[in-house]
């Protein structure tokens, strides 16, 4: 997706997945030459130059070309995720302050628009583009510390509206997101709300609210459907009008953590349905474990004096077990053993599959050899034969008839003296079963 009709940074049109998650079939022009400003398009532009950036500072760790790269795609995200507040200096922002929370925007010729105020992945994709950049961190990188530095001092009006300093002096890093901590509060609000997205298992990708309310606009609606789709807008049951599809869950579980990482305790917020469930930082991890095991969930924040000093999730459990193993606790011990047992049986049997997978390999290697040496008489395979019998089949220099010659050349032919000349004086290649030299089954 790389339309941009108006070159503001906001991308339109296109099929980006999510089948039938809006009103039309993205991959069709509209009626009326309306055009469909995108805010998951959007979105995922500036988590792919995140990710882009990321990697490039990875790389750049042995090739300091790629900082230039980084410098790139860091400039790239800002003026997306700014883009996606200020609309390029248009009268409408895909952001709305009423509801808190990002719709797709739908532009007509005539210069009036009209928000789909349909809450869904669309409006939760922006919170995928979020980086974090430690100072300490970045400070091996020079050129793109001073690429960043600069773009800080002389595009505030860019920056400070998708970039967030956080941390104390000497210990700064930057937060790259595209909402700021308000906005995130809304819309977490919302994430974190039963009668919305949150369930037992995920993340909806359709607000529940829509059940009740769904979203009409001419002849197309938009509701709340948690099972098989009605609306079949590419053909297949690819439904994103409700049910849970957990790689969006998996990326908005990251995002949380990068969040909750930069942000602290001020992203704290208290449940709908209940308080928070967090643990002490002087808990053991076996306590950690079986609180996420009662609580059949993921992830907990670890409070220190009032404050989250981190998010515990089960991640680290399998941390703990790797740098500690028994000394992480009773429970730990319990789970190292069986994690234990269960790699050993894994590793048994990744190594059987490959040694029959080498074996496969050389068989037909050997077979395929010996079909060039007997021209299809398999029963005569040199891997097969002993030693003495395969060294007979070596012919001597001597013995090896020169190419025949070619006619003399015409005008009608491109066939060159000289290119004759060098063919008469070439070796002939000393492999065994040459396509020149005749093979008596005698001599086997």
């Amino acid at each position: 997706n790389k339309v941009d009709s108006s070159g503001n940074n906001i991308f339109e049109g296109g099929f980006l997945g999510l089948d039938n998650i809006t009103l039309f079939d993205r991959s069709e022009k509209l009626p009326g030459g309306a055009v469909l400003e995108q805010s998951d398009a959007t979105g995922w532009m500036g988590f792919f130059c995140l990710s882009m950036m990321r990697m490039a500072l990875e790389l750049a760790k042995d090739n300091k070309t790629y900082q230039g790269l980084a410098s790139k795609f860091f400039q790239h995200y800002v003026y997306v995720g700014a883009a996606m507040k200020s609309m390029g200096g248009c009268d409408h922002d895909l952001w709305d302050e009423e509801d808190g929370f990002f719709y797709d925007v739908l532009r007509y010729p005539d210069g009036h628009f009209e928000k789909l105020r349909v809450r869904s992945l669309v409006g939760l994709i922006p919170l995928y583009a979020v980086e974090r950049l430690e100072s300490a961190w970045t400070g091996q990188f020079k050129e793109f510390s001073s690429n960043v530095n600069w773009f800080l001092n002389n595009r505030r009006d860019l920056v400070e509206l998708v970039v967030n300093r956080t941390g104390d002096e000497g210990a700064e890093s930057l937060a790259l997101t595209i909402v700021d901590l308000a906005q995130l509060k809304r819309m977490l609000e919302r994430i974190c709300d039963s009668d919305e997205f949150l369930s037992d298992f995920g993340l909806r990708s359709l607000s529940k609210a829509h059940a009740a309310h769904p979203f009409v606009l001419g002849d197309k609606r938009v509701c709340y459907e948690p099972a098989e789709a009605v609306s079949k807008i590419k053909g297949g049951n690819s439904n994103w009008r409700g049910p849970i599809w957990f790689p969006t869950t998996f990326l908005m579980i990251e995002s949380l953590r990068k969040l909750a990482k930069a942000y602290g305790s001020d992203m704290v917020i208290e449940g709908r349905d209940g308080p928070v469930i967090s643990i002490e930082a002087s808990a053991s991890v076996g306590e950690a474990v079986a609180l996420l095991a009662e609580k059949r969930i993921g992830a907990l924040p670890v409070m220190q004096d009032g404050e989250v000093a981190g998010i515990f999730s089960e991640r680290d459990v399998v941390y703990q077990l790797r740098n500690f193993g028994p000394a992480a606790g009773p429970a730990s011990r319990a789970a190292e053993t069986a994690i234990a047992a269960a790699d050993l049986q894994l590793l048994r049997g990744s190594s059987q599959t490959t040694r029959h997978r080498r074996r496969r390999w050389r068989r037909r290697r050997h077979r395929n050899r010996a079909r060039d040496a007997v021209r299809g008489d398999r029963s005569k395979a040199w891997p097969r034969q002993p030693r003495a019998a395969r060294q007979a089949w070596t012919v001597p220099q001597a013995a090896r008839p020169l190419p025949a010659a070619r006619p003399a050349p015409d005008s009608r032919s491109n066939f060159r003296p000289v290119r004759a000349q060098r063919l008469a004086s070439a070796p002939v290649p000393s492999a065994c079963g040459h396509r020149g030299v005749p093979l008596s089954r005698g001599s086997v």
